[in-house]
């Protein structure tokens, strides 16, 4: 109980908070402080000048939300994590954000970061901490899924069969607990709703990306040093919804579908507002109909 009770009493604690066959592509595995060819060691590189903002073990999600079982327990966490920028309705079975219309000026990486993330290849960016999203999704019931990985076919293909394009790997596509992601905003006088995959196309076909329940991973404790304590990855990097695969990434949750394996992806212009447009993001439980209205 104690690492709730210091999570709901504690201002700088609750401001932390606040895996198709294919041969395994080059990509960023994550968070490796150190390494200056992984994507995001800029970010731990600038740890120490907000360490007071991220999550540590002490503060692990999925175990404040664990300890929260009595309902006026529950009610203080869900009121805490309002104020750091997350609306859970636990009756409705979905978490809501303020975020605005990013501003990316490469393929889409991501559908959602926050403002310490990769804006540049973001549809999505918003205030709230990674941190305390992944305790609301812990607080709706879901359990952490299984990444993007690649395994080795057996038997592995000769030298010769490589050569004329063997297979040397499958992927196992992500899988698990995942919620469905609506985004809407105010436009000339009327409310505007769609699903996240209307607003994301890809490059080779213009098309929109297929509907999906994007899969709930809930990041990763990284220790970036033998002194240092170990903090929760997608608080570092900012990293909240993937729309690529990243094996070893921070990511709170990423898209499931083959898709993300290797087109690029755009945003939908023909949809998407202009950047810094104010928008509210939904994750729920519950798949329904979205269209501009």
């Amino acid at each position: 109980m104690s690492s709730l009770c210091t999570w709901l009493s504690l201002p700088a604690t609750l401001a932390a908070l606040l895996s198709v066959s294919q041969d395994p592509p080059p990509e960023r595995q994550g968070p490796v402080p150190g390494n200056p060819g992984a994507r995001g060691d800029e970010a731990w590189r600038r740890l120490g000048q907000h360490r007071e903002d991220v999550a540590t073990r002490e503060s692990d999600p999925a175990r404040v939300a664990s300890e929260a079982q009595a309902a006026e327990v529950r009610a203080a966490l869900v009121a805490s994590l309002a104020k750091a920028g997350v609306t859970l309705d636990l009756e409705a079975e979905e978490l809501r954000l303020q975020a605005r219309i990013g501003s990316p000026r490469m393929p889409l990486e991501f559908l959602l970061v926050n403002d310490r993330g990769a804006e540049h290849e973001s549809l999505l960016v918003t205030g709230a901490r990674p941190s305390a999203i992944t305790t609301a999704v812990h607080l709706l019931g879901l359990k952490p899924g299984r990444n993007v990985s690649w395994v080795e076919r057996e038997p592995f293909p000769t030298e010769d069969e490589v050569r004329s394009g063997a297979r040397t790997h499958d992927i196992l596509a992500p899988e698990g607990d995942g919620l469905f992601v609506y985004v809407s905003w105010e436009e000339n006088g009327r409310r505007r709703s769609y699903r996240a995959e209307d607003l994301v196309v890809t490059e080779h076909d213009g098309r929109v990306m297929p509907y999906t329940s994007w899969v709930f991973l809930g990041s990763r404790f990284v220790k970036p040093s033998a002194k240092d304590p170990e903090y929760f990855a997608a608080d570092v990097e900012g990293d909240v919804i993937s729309i690529c695969y990243f094996a070893g990434g921070a990511q709170v949750f990423t898209n499931p579908h083959p898709l993300a394996l290797r087109p690029i992806f755009w945003p939908n212009h023909t949809l998407v507002p202009e950047r810094g447009t104010a928008v509210e993001v939904v994750l729920t439980r519950r798949e329904r109909e979205a269209t501009a209205r």
